[in-house]
């Protein structure tokens, strides 16, 4: 046994930084999961997102294989670190790959609170969220480009907290 986790179904996954060459499989993840999405990471930006000050690329990477990432964002005037993207490859859907990517973004930062957005639609991450101790704190209004609005979560992680990484490179 290697110490990493273990997918439902088979299989280890690695948390790690995201690199150049993971460009193309995260962007396909993102375009599939995400389309028409102004915020999305561009081909040409990919490597900006990479070295930006206070902005951590997460991948999931199991057999030699991406398979989710997570894009976590620390703006200095904010107390909470913000999940922009947070993907998981349809092959590893329903395997636990969402919540060890979002459970890996909550353990790299050293924010007091960490905030997404979800669709209201989107029942299955809902339920991922509220299961690792999210709650809403409020509503977008026509957050996303088809004008639907977003669910506003968040989740208190607390001061101090030992062990976290630094959130700022």
């Amino acid at each position: 046994m290697s110490g990493r986790p273990a997918l439902r179904g088979g299989g280890e996954v690695m948390l790690r930084a995201a690199r150049q060459q993971d460009r193309d499989d995260i962007l396909r993840m993102q375009d599939a999961a995400f389309p028409g999405d102004a915020l999305a990471m561009s081909r040409e930006g990919f490597a900006g997102v990479l070295h930006e000050r206070g902005t951590q690329l997460i991948v999931a990477e199991t057999g030699g294989q991406i398979a989710g990432y997570c894009l976590l964002r620390h703006r200095k005037w904010r107390p909470w670190a913000g999940v922009d993207f947070l993907c998981v490859e349809a092959a590893f859907s329903g395997r636990g790959l969402g919540g060890m990517l979002l459970r890996g973004a909550c353990d790299r930062t050293a924010r007091p609170l960490i905030r997404l957005f979800v669709r209201p639609d989107n029942e299955r991450a809902r339920a991922l969220y509220t299961r690792l101790g999210f709650r809403q704190t409020g509503l977008r209004k026509a957050n996303y480009h088809d004008g639907t609005d977003a669910i506003v979560l968040m989740k208190w992680l607390g001061l101090f907290r030992r062990g976290a990484n630094r959130d700022i490179p």
